[in-house]
Parts: C-alpha cells; sequence; structure tokens
C-alpha cells in the first residue's frame, strides 16, 4: 500500500504537455541550447532532467510551438499543439546539412 503525504510546502503542479526534440540522425534528445515557447502562454516551460520542454497547466489557449535553436545546425522549426489529452509532442529537427 502507498500513502501520499502532502505537507504545506509540497508544490503540486498539473502538465499540459512536454515537448521532446530529436536529433534527426542520432534520434538523441537536443536540448540545450534550444528553447521552446508556446504561442498563448505566459510562462516558459520547465526542461526536465531528460531533456523534454514541460509546459505546466495555465489557463489560456495553446497556439504554435516555436523552437528556437540558438545556431543549432537545424533549420527553424514549428509545429501546431498536440491535440487535447497528448501529454508528448515529439519533433523531429530538419538538418542544415542535408
Amino acid at each position: 500500500m502507498s500513502v501520499v503525504v502532502l505537507s504545506g510546502d509540497t508544490n503540486v503542479r498539473q502538465v499540459s504537455f512536454a515537448v521532446e526534440l530529436l536529433d534527426p540522425v542520432t534520434g538523441e534528445l537536443v536540448s540545450a541550447p534550444a528553447t521552446v515557447t508556446a504561442d498563448g502562454l505566459a510562462k516558459a516551460p520547465v526542461t526536465n532532467l531528460s531533456g523534454r520542454f514541460v509546459f505546466l497547466a495555465e489557463p489560456g489557449a495553446v497556439g504554435n510551438i516555436r523552437v528556437d535553436l540558438h545556431g543549432l545546425p537545424y533549420e527553424p522549426i514549428s509545429s501546431p499543439p498536440p491535440p487535447p489529452g497528448q501529454l508528448l509532442l515529439r519533433l523531429t529537427l530538419p538538418s542544415l546539412l542535408t
């Protein structure tokens, strides 16, 4: 039996969705120095330990997802948000080298 103990110091967050950026050749996750933003959301995502960009739930409609690659060797990319109920948006980055 598991028991969840919450104290006054416990932060409870709800995840809206996460964005995963993949290198087209290696399939590895790409994170730093890339940044991800979502039109319509005020807060930036949290980058979790695995390198995914996690958007926490907040009021407002989510628009396009935009990726700024800060000089990494990929083409700029944007995408519509994931459909309702889908928690992961996986984007394969288009390479500049092809």
